[in-house]
């Protein structure tokens, strides 16, 4: 609870910030999450994120099929974090190790509920990422890694758009298998609330 309304503090008093010093950062509510406007390109912030103090978010996969595809969807988002930051963050997503607490925890599942993957984010900002086999096992590799891209952008704190097919956030099965400037505008955003890599 201390970590969500500390976050929710955070992001207001940045936001009022760079609204007075760039005056380029509008936010609106609307649908899910609330919709921002940053570096010329919308998207949506959710009010949760699966941040960790340390600016990183240590996942667990304890599944058997889709480990390939969890390692890849994390390095494109360390890959973009990289090119957001110049290089200054050396990863936002890491697999746990007995030395941290697991952040995200992603597992299999098998059911026929027409949802391709999903997370869920307690009150502590810990979440639980199903992958569904059911639906999964019928898509390539690159949908694959780009579905669960889009989940781990749930944990990074940013939500689904069902007017924009053109990032990795679009709220159905993602149409592109990268992580585009939109992804990385909003990543961005994120980083800045919840890391110290911009000063």
């Amino acid at each position: 609870m201390k970590k969500r309304i500390a976050n929710l503090l955070l992001i207001t008093l940045y936001v009022n910030i760079l609204m007075l010093c760039f005056g380029t950062v509008e936010v609106k509510a609307d649908g899910i999450g609330t919709r921002t406007y940053w570096n010329g390109y919308s998207f949506y912030i959710l009010s949760y994120s699966c941040w960790d103090s340390g600016g990183h978010i240590d996942w667990e996969y304890q599944g058997s099929k889709y480990g390939m595809n969890v390692s890849n969807a994390t390095e494109m988002w360390n890959t973009a974090a990289k090119s957001v930051s110049l290089s200054r963050c050396k990863s936002i997503f890491r697999k746990d190790t007995w030395k941290t607490v697991c952040d995200v925890t992603i597992k299999d599942c098998n059911k026929k509920d027409g949802i391709n993957a999903s997370l869920t984010i307690d009150s502590l900002g810990f979440g639980v990422m199903s992958l569904n086999a059911y639906y999964m096992n019928d898509y390539n590799q690159n949908i694959r890694n780009a579905i669960i891209a889009h989940e781990l952008g749930h944990a990074l704190g940013i939500g689904d758009d069902y007017s924009q097919s053109d990032y990795i956030m679009y709220g159905y099965t993602p149409k592109v298998t990268y992580i585009t400037n939109r992804d990385k505008a909003a990543l961005e955003y994120e980083m800045r609330n919840h890391t110290t890599y911009f000063g």
